[in-house]
């Protein structure tokens, strides 16, 4: 008979033999929470604002662009000149 051995250096033939130490469920241990709800505040709205335009609306103007600059840019201008064009 061959001696075959297993990943943890055991024999083979042995490893069914072995029996947990206890037949008891796993216990997952139960956390608290580290922070209490924290009320919303103009300034984590602004950095949500801030973070959501950096994550979406900056690279989406970055990639118009770059793909249609003469039509990105007309579209800036068009926006541009009816906001500034109605203070003047």
């Amino acid at each position: 008979m061959s001696e075959e051995y297993s990943n943890d250096g055991g024999m083979l033939f042995d490893s069914a033999s072995r029996k947990r130490k206890s037949s008891s469920k796993t216990k997952i241990p139960k956390f608290k929470r580290m922070t209490r709800n924290v009320p919303r505040t103009e300034f984590g709205e602004a950095m949500g604002g801030f973070m959501v335009g950096m994550t979406f609306v900056f690279p989406v103007l970055a990639f118009l662009s770059m793909t249609y600059p003469v039509g990105f840019f007309s579209t800036i201008g068009v926006i541009d000149y009816r906001i500034m064009g109605s203070k003047c």
